[in-house]
C-alpha cells in the first residue's frame, strides 16, 4: 500500500512515464500544481482528483485515502498499477455514464437524509463541526480530503460514486441508521459531557459481563472463593 498522497501521486506519473507538463496540460492544471502536489506543498483539488481518475483510469477512492483500488472505465490502460497494487483492486467502478458532480454538498445532504440523520448526529459520526457541514451541504465550500474518508469508512461508500452523479440509491448503505438507533442517538446527545462518559462506561462495564473472558473471571473467582470457604471451615 502506498500511503502518502505524494507517493501515489508521483508512483502513477512515473509509472506511465509522463512529464509534469505533459500531465498538466490533460488535466488542465498548471505544470506548477503537479510539482507543488508531488512536494507536498499543496493537494490536488477535488476537481483535479476526479480529472487525475479519469486520465490514469483508477479509483478516486485510492488517490485520496490510498485504499480500495480498483480500475475505471474511462481513460488509459495502466495494467502496471492493477499489478502492483493487486490486493486493492477490489472490483471494478463504470465510470463511462457517470460525470463529476460538482455540487457535493448536494451529494452529501441527500446520503444524510437518506440514512435518516440530523446534521448534529452525522456531524458526531463523521467528527465535524455542524457550522463546517453547512457550509457543505450549502455548496459554499468543499468538504476536506479528511471529511471524504471519514464519510468513507464510517458509511462504506465509494468516493467513486459519491463524487459523481450516480443515483446515491444505488448505493450500499447497510450501516443506515434505523428509527429507533436515531432517537436513541438523539437522546444520548441530549446529555452533558460526563453523563455520557458514565453511560459509556455501564456500556462497557455490560459488553465485558457478556464476554468469554468475564465468564472465565467469573468462574475462577467463584472457584477460588469456595476453596477458600473449604479451608477455613477444615481449620475450623
Amino acid at each position: 500500500m502506498i500511503e502518502a498522497l505524494v507517493d501515489r501521486l508521483k508512483y502513477l506519473r512515473k509509472t506511465n512515464n509522463i512529464s509534469q507538463k505533459k500531465l498538466a496540460e490533460e488535466i488542465n492544471v498548471s505544470p506548477g500544481n503537479i510539482g507543488d502536489w508531488e512536494r507536498g506543498r499543496s493537494k490536488p483539488s477535488i476537481d483535479a482528483i476526479y480529472q487525475l481518475s479519469r486520465f490514469y483510469k483508477i479509483s478516486m477512492d485510492w488517490l485520496i485515502s490510498g485504499e480500495d483500488f480498483y480500475t475505471t472505465n474511462n481513460a488509459n490502460d495502466i495494467s502496471h498499477v492493477n499489478e502492483s497494487e493487486e490486493e486493492y483492486n477490489t472490483h471494478e467502478f463504470s465510470m463511462r455514464n457517470y460525470e463529476y458532480s460538482k455540487k457535493i454538498g448536494d451529494r452529501i445532504l441527500s446520503l444524510r437524509k437518506s440514512l435518516n440523520l440530523s446534521q448534529k448526529d452525522f456531524c458526531k459520526i463523521i467528527n465535524l463541526s455542524q457550522s463546517r457541514l453547512s457550509e457543505i451541504e450549502q455548496n459554499k465550500n468543499k468538504p476536506s480530503y479528511e471529511t471524504l474518508i471519514s464519510i468513507k469508512s464510517k458509511f462504506d461508500i465509494s468516493l467513486d460514486e459519491l463524487l459523481t452523479n450516480k443515483p446515491l440509491e444505488n448505493i450500499s448503505t447497510h450501516n443506515k441508521i434505523s428509527d429507533s438507533d436515531h432517537e436513541l442517538l438523539s437522546k444520548f446527545n441530549k446529555l452533558d459531557k460526563n453523563d455520557q462518559d458514565k453511560i459509556l462506561g455501564m456500556i462497557e462495564l455490560k459488553l465485558f459481563e457478556k464476554s468469554p473472558i468475564s465468564k472465565k473471571v467469573t468462574s475462577s473467582s467463584f472457584h477460588q472463593e469456595e476453596t477458600a470457604t473449604k479451608e477455613l471451615a477444615q481449620a475450623n
